[in-house]
């Protein structure tokens, strides 16, 4: 292994080490003149102190410079004579002594109490708008005159920016500052300094101290520099080398959008975006000539905003003018179209009241009918016969104690599915539907339409299901379905992993919730009723037998015309649209979403009055639709033999009877625009008169 020689020090190196081994209560050296009371801060090449002028009392600070020899050197030498020849400039820290053949070497600035701007942001953050604005128009003056007098700072920052008393701002630290003649490179500080200025090679400009400018202004309005952010500097720090860091500095910034539109503040004026973006342009090209352009912008600015008072003040009273008749003229055109929509409003709304209370009885006139379909097919002798057989089988057994998770095409789910006890049930189950559909050809508009017909034992076990469409295969014989509300009765589906021997079954007719069919996407609901046989003077339970119908297949909403009203199904639990009149249209579409009336919706239409609500399938209908609003009036659909005073035996069902809100206010919106147009014509006259009069008066 390769080891470093240790490295000689000089004897003003030795000094240092000394110093820094000793109490910093004592000064590097005597400073004729001054002073010193406390260290102020300490850098890469020395210590800062505050002290006295014992001649004038004034407070300075005293520079220490530890390191003599090569480039430190070179560095405080240029800035003791950037700053010796700027030295009556109050834009810029003033130098009162150097003291060159002291050991350290050191000089002695003014000392400015309120410290740097980077301390400021850090204690009270991002200044005010107009705050930053002064002070970025002071720091382009004092730049004005550094480049009038040739030179260049090239390292614009918070930190080199002290405030005085007043808070107005000083330029400082002129170490990597050129003379206008000077074509040595000169590195800035990465996020500060222009993107061509990230150049070994680079010569310098004074377009480099406007995108400094330009980026000061950004810190001062955001707290932090433009298009820095933790993932640019990871990167940048990753490059092996000097080179290679700057040259990913330069790619990252050419490849950010616009400075103003990372700001994120708001108050910001189109003008000083402008600047904003013109000061850290990309291209130098793009880029304001010099300081004195920026300040020229920044005063342009400034002008017209002095002048905006007056601007306003013209235009304002003619404004308000023409707002007071406008408004004096529609008041009464906007309270009479308010009370007409309102009227309007209230009758549409007791209308939809009475259809609604119609098609909710008509509907539990149908779920009762439902019931006793249910009823009279569970307890017919041969199909009790048969499902006792079914029961028997072993194949049965083997499957009667699984759950729904544990549910495979295994080889006893197959044996089941071919034994003849439940080939037999299954066609006694598609012969019974059968009937029913036959009925419904007859009169389709009368009869109900059944969507499928199945069996479960008492522990929940598909025995057998028939589908209304023959094409549909089944696939739930042999699951369990334990779980499920028409099994169990409870309000909502249990776990899949329900254990069958935890589960028990409806003990009387029960209409289950709502479900999705996982084949058509349409909701419905089953209707089921327990399988009862009497044995030995007792009843025992064999299962459960249920038939399914979609809610859109409701006799009541097949054979109802309500012109422009429409009857709606809704989930009381949570407001899914269970059944719309337009959503047969979104099927088409290929839209399988679940709508849902908001719950604030939902509790408002529970509750009696005219209120308007928005229809979400009318919504995904049309999304540019104007106006999806809609007067709708709920009612709660009650279940056969409940107490119509009561709502304990009320289903999960709401019927809604709805009608557009623009469609009920066509009449009256008729009437509007009509009188909309007669006051315009009668608005224009008198905005020509009040022309004619302005240019009179100004003609004078």
């Amino acid at each position: 292994m390769a080891f470093e020689p240790t490295q000689h020090q000089d004897d003003a190196e030795q000094v240092r080490a000394r110093q820094l081994s000793l109490d910093q209560d004592q000064p590097p050296t005597d400073v004729p003149g001054y002073q010193l009371h406390r260290v102020l801060g300490s850098g890469a090449y020395g210590q800062v102190w505050v002290g006295i002028d014992e001649t004038t009392g004034r407070q300075v600070a005293v520079k220490f410079y530890f390191h003599r020899g090569g480039v430190d050197w070179s560095l405080l030498s240029q800035e003791v004579e950037k700053l010796v020849f700027m030295s009556s400039d109050r834009y810029v820290v003033q130098l009162l002594d150097v003291g060159w053949s002291a050991n350290p070497p050191y000089y002695v600035m003014e000392y400015l109490e309120k410290g740097s701007l980077e301390d400021h942001l850090e204690r009270a953050g991002p200044l005010p708008v107009e705050e930053a604005v002064d002070m970025t128009t002071d720091l382009a003056i004092g730049l004005v005159h550094a480049h009038t007098k040739g030179v260049f700072h090239c390292d614009l920052k918070p930190a080199n920016v002290l405030l005085d008393l007043d808070d107005k701002p000083r330029l400082a630290d002129f170490g990597q500052s050129r003379l206008s003649d000077d074509q040595t490179p000169a590195l800035g500080t990465l996020f500060y300094m222009a993107p061509e200025q990230a150049d070994l090679e680079a010569s310098p400009d004074a377009r480099w101290d406007v995108y400094g400018l330009g980026a000061l202004l950004f810190t001062m309005l955001t707290g932090q520099p433009p298009h820095r952010d933790p993932g640019s500097v990871d990167q940048i720090e990753q490059a092996p080398d000097l080179a290679q860091r700057l040259l990913r500095y330069r790619q990252m910034i050419e490849q950010q959008d616009l400075a103003s539109r990372t700001i994120g503040r708001t108050g910001l004026d189109r003008a000083l975006l402008e600047i904003i973006d013109r000061c850290l342009a990309v291209n130098p090209a793009d880029r304001y000539a010099s300081p004195r352009a920026v300040l020229a912008a920044l005063e342009a600015r400034q002008r017209n905003r002095a002048r905006r008072p007056l601007v306003m003040l013209g235009v304002g009273v003619p404004l308000v003018l023409l707002m007071v008749m406008v408004f004096l003229s529609g008041r009464w055109y906007s309270q009479t179209m308010e009370e007409a929509k309102l009227a309007v409003r209230d009758r549409a709304y007791e209308n939809n009241s009475w259809v609604a209370r119609h098609v909710a009885r008509s509907v539990e006139d149908e779920i009762e009918s439902y019931f006793n379909i249910v009823k009279a097919e569970s307890s017919r002798p041969e199909l009790l016969a048969m499902i006792q057989q079914v029961l028997e089988t072993e194949p049965l057994r083997a499957l009667a104690d699984r759950t729904q998770a544990e549910q495979a095409d295994d080889d006893q789910r197959e044996l089941f599915l071919s034994h003849p006890a439940r080939t037999k049930l299954l066609g006694q189950l598609k012969s019974r539907l059968q009937i029913f559909l036959e009925r419904l050809s007859e009169d389709p508009l009368k009869q109900p339409k059944l969507a499928s017909m199945f069996i479960v034992d008492a522990k929940g076990t598909m025995l057998a299901v028939a589908y209304a469409n023959p094409e549909r295969v089944s696939r739930s014989a042999g699951n369990n379905y334990c779980w499920r509300t028409y099994f169990h009765g409870g309000p909502r589906d249990l776990t899949r992993s329900l254990n069958p021997q935890l589960a028990r079954p409806i003990s009387s007719t029960h209409l289950s919730a709502a479900f999705k069919s996982t084949t058509t996407q349409r909701w419905k609901v089953a209707i089921s009723t327990p399988i009862m046989l009497a044995e030995g003077g007792q009843s025992v339970q064999l299962g459960v037998m249920a038939i399914t119908v979609d809610l859109g297949d409701f006799v009541t909403l097949r054979s109802e015309n309500l012109g422009n009203q429409k009857a709606v199904f809704l989930d009381g639990r949570d407001g899914a649209v269970l059944q719309h009149p337009d959503m047969r249209q979104l099927d088409q579409e290929g839209a399988e979403e679940t709508f849902r009336v908001t719950p604030e919706d939902l509790d408002r239409l529970r509750k009696p009055g005219a209120r308007l609500y928005v229809d979400p399938v009318a919504r995904a209908l049309s999304a540019s639709q104007s106006d999806d609003r809609w007067i709708a009036s709920a009612q709660p659909v009650k279940l056969p033999g409940s107490d119509s005073s009561s709502d304990d035996q009320a289903s999960p069902l709401i019927v809604l009877v709805q009608e557009n809100y623009s469609a009920a206010t066509d009449p009256v919106n008729a009437l509007g625009q009509r009188l909309s147009v007669e006051g315009s014509i009668a608005l224009g006259v008198l905005v020509l008169i009040f022309l004619g009069l302005g240019w009179a008066i100004a003609r004078r």
